[in-house]
């Protein structure tokens, strides 16, 4: 199930307005955690790309022009740090952006 291929980035401070509750399928980054861990990021990516081995690992990433530009440098670095996990080199993996 493509549930199981996602890895959704997100900073939950910025739900919405009203109060509501995010709900989303996969695995679920939470980047305020970074200030606790600044590995948290690539350590998120490696874990769920690991954990799939053999499938293609889709990105959902919700937040600001800044957010995007991190989490895509942090999943650059960790494709260059761990190649094995990201055996099709050729195509990066689809990612999708949720503006906040």
């Amino acid at each position: 199930a493509i549930k199981n291929q996602l890895l959704s980035l997100l900073n939950a401070k910025f739900q919405d307005t009203a109060g509501g509750k995010i709900n989303l399928r996969g695995e679920v980054c939470e980047l305020s955690e970074v200030i606790a861990n600044p590995m948290h990021v690539r350590d998120a990516i490696k874990a769920t790309a690991g954990a799939i081995r053999g499938r293609f690992l889709r990105f959902l990433v919700c937040g600001g022009d800044g957010t995007v530009t991190w989490v895509l440098q942090e999943l650059e670095a960790c494709k260059n740090e761990n190649p094995e996990l990201f055996p099709e080199t050729k195509v990066d993996p689809p990612i999708g952006i949720v503006p906040a």
